[in-house]
């Protein structure tokens, strides 16, 4: 089974583009498409059909109490609950095995990345085993929430992220922020679609023409070695299936909505004259970005403001770190071996 989750900031256009792979992928598989807003589905707790689709809009309120009975019913929604129910219910369906594929219209990256990261941070602040000893309705709901965010994590690592990027120089840049920070969590991205694009039919104006020019510098500048899929501007943005469907077979052509996934690619260690060099791969990054720290077995990499903890393998935890540099996609770790750990020469 396939999962596929949409991807981008906010007003890119991920939903329409969401909504038009699912159309299009289930002429010929069954598909399910998770969104709060496509194709016009109110929310409730089953798939509704649109055609061969079949689609869900999370009755977040519903899902909330469902999941967490009792106290829950007596309180507003927290912040982020909205989009990580969405992202649970994707991975409840995706898990029990009904469809060929599971579309998901993801929240706004600056929403999604901190929120699959939340797990991580709960169980730093508050682990489990003090939870355990010291338990109580509170730590239940604590322990609950950890484990919901650590199955969303689950269902994100399991699944190929579709990028919708907005074709003009902010736009690549917040796309080229967006690979660095799903390439720093191990997301594995495997196509980009470049969003309302001018076609040559709105006219041979010097505006139509700047404009034009304008988003194909742009889109020169992202270079990436994953498709770049071209949307039309359009009008209006479409709704109906018919125009989805349209829409669907202009971005893929006779390519197939549901090619196989993309693989992540994973740091690398390689032994060097004097110790070894482990390789984080991050498009884009520059050395100025990167905060690099070690704490006990791992090595804590920070870009901006995402933050991701790589268990070093076991050959680094015996070596220090020497130095570190960035650039041509990817950052640089040097080690050498510790000599407190590591035998000396007349020992062996």
């Amino acid at each position: 089974m396939r999962v596929l989750l949409f991807a981008g900031q906010g007003g890119v256009g991920r939903t329409t583009a969401a909504a038009a792979t699912a159309v299009l992928a289930a002429r010929s598989a069954k598909v399910l498409l998770v969104s709060s807003g496509a194709l016009g589905v109110p929310p409730g707790p089953e798939p509704v059909p649109v055609g061969e689709l079949r689609v869900l809009h999370v009755d977040a309120r519903a899902s909330f109490e469902a999941r967490w009975p009792g106290p829950a019913a007596e309180l507003a929604l927290p912040p982020g609950a909205a989009d990580l129910l969405t992202l649970l219910q994707a991975g409840d369906r995706a898990r029990a095995g009904d469809w060929d594929a599971v579309v998901l219209d993801g929240p706004p990256l600056d929403t999604l990345l901190p929120l699959v990261s939340l797990a991580g941070t709960v169980e730093r602040l508050w682990p489990e085993h003090t939870r355990v000893v010291h338990r109580s309705a509170l730590t239940d709901v604590v322990s609950s929430l950890q484990a919901a965010l650590a199955v969303a994590g689950d269902l994100l690592a399991a699944a190929s992220v579709r990028l919708v990027a907005d074709p003009s120089p902010t736009g690549v840049d917040a796309a080229r922020a967006a690979l660095t920070a799903l390439a720093l969590h191990g997301y594995a991205v495997d196509s980009v679609i470049a969003n309302r694009l001018l076609p040559p039919e709105a006219g041979r104006s010097a505006w139509a023409q700047s404009v034009r020019a304008g988003q194909q510098d742009a889109l020169a500048a992202l270079a990436v070695d994953v498709p770049v899929r071209r949307a039309p501007y359009l009008a209006s943005a479409p709704v109906e299936p018919a125009a989805l469907l349209a829409l669907g077979e202009t971005l893929y052509g006779p390519d197939d909505p549901l090619a196989p996934r993309a693989t992540a690619v994973e740091p690398v260690v390689t032994p060097t004259g004097w110790g070894y060099e482990l390789s984080v791969p991050l498009p884009y990054v520059r050395r100025p970005e990167v905060r690099l720290a070690r704490s006990g077995d791992e090595l804590v990499v920070t870009i901006g403001d995402q933050l991701r903890r790589l268990v070093l393998p076991p050959v680094l935890r015996r070596c220090v770190a020497v130095g570190a540099s960035a650039g041509d996609g990817a950052v640089r770790v040097r080690f050498r071996p510790d000599p407190a750990l590591w035998p000396r020469e007349e020992d062996r």
